[in-house]
């Protein structure tokens, strides 16, 4: 070539170019540009994988259900009860008008047992099956000896050689009344101490029944006084359910003073 000829300066580039092409690293095209990247391989729907689903770990206060629930040993109840035997009743006594609370023991007394006294079911209030049975007996109104059965579902009564004796309420005693005086309007709280007072007691001051009768146990009433006249002084009596009485004589006066 001649100087000045129009072709040596481009080859002399391109020589360049080649050169710097080749320390350039591969995909990156002369000038810095990279080419764009290729298109991802089409794949079908169906053939996408599907990951595993993940296992999370219960929460915090989740308990996974056990693969089965352990049955506690406890005592079971044959499905056929055997006749009930009873060896001893305790007590075999109590006051009528109050509930008694009484165990029978023996063989074969379970909850679902029947517990008659005097034609009354007693109520069940505790076991230990199958030796002993705890019930609730129900109050009667008069004295008596009254017969006691047991019974299991499928099985006739046993009439019990034992029976339950109902006995009369011990008198009722006031022995004090305060205060002992009070006004003419009534409304003066009156508190009886005396013994044997019974939950259902009647309270007369003056001959007349008043009401409530606060029941505080059995030495204890609260009744508050009807109306009455000026300086008379009248009786107060306390009558248990069995028509027993007590009374204190004049043991109320009224005063207008009050």
């Amino acid at each position: 070539m001649t100087a000045g000829d129009p072709t040596d300066e481009p080859e002399t580039v391109e020589d360049g170019k080649e050169e710097e092409a080749e320390s350039l690293p591969p995909g990156v095209a002369v000038g810095g540009t990279p080419p764009p990247p290729p298109p991802p391989p089409s794949v079908p729907p169906s053939e996408i994988p599907v990951p595993p689903p993940i296992e999370l770990p219960p929460l915090e206060g989740d308990v996974p259900p056990p693969a089965s629930v352990p049955v506690p040993r406890a005592f079971r109840a044959p499905t056929t009860l055997p006749a009930p035997e009873v060896q001893d009743i305790e007590p075999e006594r109590g006051p009528v008008f109050f509930e008694t609370r009484v165990t029978l023991r023996g063989n074969h007394l379970y909850r679902t047992t029947i517990v008659r006294v005097g034609g009354q079911i007693a109520t069940t209030v505790g076991a230990r099956e199958p030796n002993e049975l705890r019930v609730l007996v129900a109050p009667l109104e008069e004295p008596t000896a009254a017969e006691v059965t047991v019974q299991n579902p499928g099985r006739d009564p046993v009439t019990l050689d034992h029976r339950f004796q109902y006995e009369r309420l011990a008198a009722p005693v006031l022995e004090s009344v305060a205060p002992t005086q009070g006004g003419l309007r009534g409304g003066t709280e009156l508190t009886l101490v005396g013994k044997n007072f019974h939950p259902k007691a009647r309270v007369e001051i003056g001959g007349t029944e008043v009401e409530p009768v606060t029941f505080i146990d059995e030495t204890t009433l609260d009744v508050m006084t009807p109306p009455g006249e000026h300086g008379k002084t009248v009786d107060v009596a306390v009558i248990n359910p069995d028509g027993r009485r007590a009374t204190a004589s004049r043991a109320f006066q009224y005063d207008e003073r009050y």
